[in-house]
């Protein structure tokens, strides 16, 4: 295979409208007794691949950095639930993390909308559409090297890409994306604009049409 002859093209996602952003600020905050300054979300399948323990590890450093602030794991179990559990009772957070299973709609969005800083710390993704998700409810992402998104993230310049595995990366980049405004909202707005750009599936059906069309010029 020729390698200029290869053409990447993205998942699409669902761009939602205005009406739709919507939500109570503070909803999910109130729901679910979260009283922290700081919100840090992770929303995904609980496996072993995402990345789940790497997260909790950074997390519990930064509670020795950040007094205020509080983690919240959502989505259903795949296999690591329990798993999951142990590393949170080992390292004594308890208080401080919040699980809760598998959120759609409008709970779903409320949970990004409330969030300073959504984390996708993946081993291995071949996409990812969650932190695209996040980022058009004006939360910052920060995404590992394993996720397939990061190049588009990367690309894109709207969030932060961390090394998998490595603690203090991680830390460093959350603590980065809580104290800095700026540098968060700039990371959201150019995250917007890639997302109509680029990830609505009109715009992926015409781009696969397009090749096709292409290809059978080509064949004539």
């Amino acid at each position: 295979m020729e390698p200029e002859k290869i053409i990447v093209i993205p998942n699409g996602i669902e761009v939602l409208s205005e009406n739709e952003k919507k939500q109570e600020k503070g909803y999910f905050r109130k729901k679910y007794g979260i009283s922290e300054d700081f919100l840090i979300l992770y929303l995904g399948r609980i496996h072993q691949i995402k990345g789940i323990d790497f997260l909790i590890q950074a997390f519990e450093e930064l509670t020795k950095k950040i007094n205020n602030i509080h983690l919240a794991i959502i989505g259903p179990n795949d296999g690591y639930y329990n798993k999951m559990l142990e590393i949170i009772k080992n390292n004594k957070l308890e208080d401080k993390i919040t699980v809760l299973g598998f959120l759609d709609g409008t709970e779903k969005h409320a949970a990004y909308y409330d969030s300073d800083v959504f984390v996708y710390p993946s081993q291995y993704e071949i996409f990812g559409i969650s932190p695209f998700e996040a980022l058009q409810f004006n939360t910052p992402v920060i995404v590992s090297d394993g996720c397939g998104c990061g190049e588009l993230v990367k690309a894109a310049n709207c969030g932060k890409v961390v090394r998998y595995n490595d603690v203090d990366d991680l830390v460093e980049n959350i603590k980065l994306l809580i104290n800095d405004q700026k540098i968060s909202t700039c990371f959201i707005e150019n995250g917007k604009k890639f997302i109509a750009n680029n990830l609505p599936w009109e715009k992926i059906v015409e781009k696969i049409e397009d090749i096709y069309k292409e290809l059978q010029t080509e064949n004539i």
